[in-house]
């Protein structure tokens, strides 16, 4: 049963009050024959220190110290150790069932990539993500897989799933160091553009904790580059597979919405959000990445033609609008 082995990679940074609630999640499974690595990125609090003591706790355990290069090249180099036909990855702050593993593992036997459901834990509460029914596709129903899942958050992730080492070796696929958000995404669009079987299972296997602390890393610095990397490359492979474009027009347009309510969640001044919007805009149109707004939501179909009319005022006025509307329905 334990035949082939997994390899587990935890890129780990300043992780003391979590790491080992998690590493002990993962020598605690029921599928034993694994290689856990544990890369500690730079801490600069006890984090190493505790990672050392369970290392000294079971022989499964890799631990890698190095300086810290932010998390795509940590993942790399959990990718260049790996040693296990197939392959998972664990973030430090969250925790896995017992028998993910062994249900992951007897899951993608028949398949190249599997994906499951998992549990918002916040403040010992926990919810289940996504109430989609397990499945599977084959490659010319792709967008499917892809569709289906993201609208839940459950494809961009890499923690709920488990792959196939031999895919991402043969084909290089590895983690782009020059992007901050949405990383993952690429190498989930890479894996999948590689293989031709795939798998979505309900079961919630994956602990996903929030912390307070969470709410004050909401806010990122987006950058309109690593933007359009991430749509660009949506668009590419719906082309090259013949898929139905509308998916990436509606996406492209999502693109513009939740930037700029992250912009509003930053607190930046108007003029610093009209810029961004203008920008954005213009480079979008310019790489022909927004499209048909008859293939758009009703939602899309409306800023679009606001977009056409390139009233940016405008669009900032919606959008200020609908983040407000939002805020209220959180509370």
């Amino acid at each position: 049963m334990y035949e082939k082995k997994v390899t587990i990679i935890v890129p780990i940074y300043n992780a003391k009050n979590t790491i080992e609630q998690c590493v002990k999640s993962i020598i605690k499974q029921t599928y034993k024959n694994l290689q856990i690595i544990l890369i500690n990125d730079g801490s600069t609090d006890d984090t190493f220190e505790i990672c050392k003591k369970l290392e000294l706790t079971d022989s499964r355990i890799l631990l890698i110290d190095k300086e810290n290069e932010k998390v795509s090249k940590t993942r790399n180099k959990g990718l260049e150790l790996a040693e296990g036909e197939y392959l998972m990855f664990v973030d430090s702050d969250d925790s896995i069932q017992e028998n993910m593993i062994e249900i992951l593992v007897k899951n993608i036997e028949e398949y190249e990539l599997c994906t499951c459901n998992y549990l918002i834990v916040k403040k010992k509460k926990k919810v289940i993500r996504s109430k989609v029914k397990s499945f599977h596709n084959e490659k010319n129903k792709f967008n499917n897989y892809i569709e289906l899942m993201e609208d839940d958050m459950l494809f961009n992730p890499l923690w709920n799933k488990i792959y196939l080492t031999k895919v991402i070796k043969e084909n290089n696929i590895r983690f782009n160091p020059n992007i901050q958000v949405g990383e993952d995404f690429l190498f989930n669009i890479e894996y999948i553009d590689n293989i031709q079987r795939a798998k979505y299972i309900e079961q919630p296997l994956y602990l996903y904790n929030i912390f307070e602390s969470s709410l004050c890393r909401r806010y990122t610095n987006r950058n309109i580059q690593n933007e359009l990397i991430i749509i660009r490359t949506l668009k590419e492979f719906y082309k090259k597979n013949n898929y139905n474009m509308k998916y990436v027009w509606n996406k492209s347009i999502d693109l513009i919405k939740s930037n700029v309510e992250n912009l509003f969640v930053g607190n930046k001044d108007k003029k610093e959000i009209i810029y961004y919007i203008d920008d954005m805009i213009k480079q979008m149109e310019k790489e022909e990445l927004l499209c048909e707004n008859q293939m758009c939501s009703r939602e899309n179909k409306m800023l679009f033609n606001i977009i056409k009319k390139e009233n940016i005022k405008l669009i900032y006025k919606y959008l200020k609008i609908r983040y407000f509307v939002k805020t209220i329905l959180r509370r």
